[in-house]
């Protein structure tokens, strides 16, 4: 479960920024990965709140990047 404020700003940044990359270089592999810290919240519908989420890309020519997102609000809206 990601916060709308964090899917609304920086992750759709990096979402239209993979867009470009992918028609510039061609397919990209993105795994997603969700981070729990020992304090996560859990709502009381028993859905478990990520901390986190780690985005790796890795470009045809086996180069990767690497972005952590908080799940929280973020600057850009």
């Amino acid at each position: 479960m990601q916060l709308d404020r964090l899917n609304q700003g920086e992750w759709s940044e990096i979402e239209a920024q993979l867009r470009k990359w992918s028609k510039q270089y061609g397919d990209i592999d993105v795994k997603i990965e969700l981070v729990f810290d020992a304090d996560h919240q859990v709502r009381n519908t028993g859905v478990y709140i990520p901390t986190g989420f780690r985005k790796h890309l890795t470009f045809p020519d086996d180069s990767k990047k690497y972005f952590y997102f908080p799940n929280e609000d973020t600057l850009y809206n």
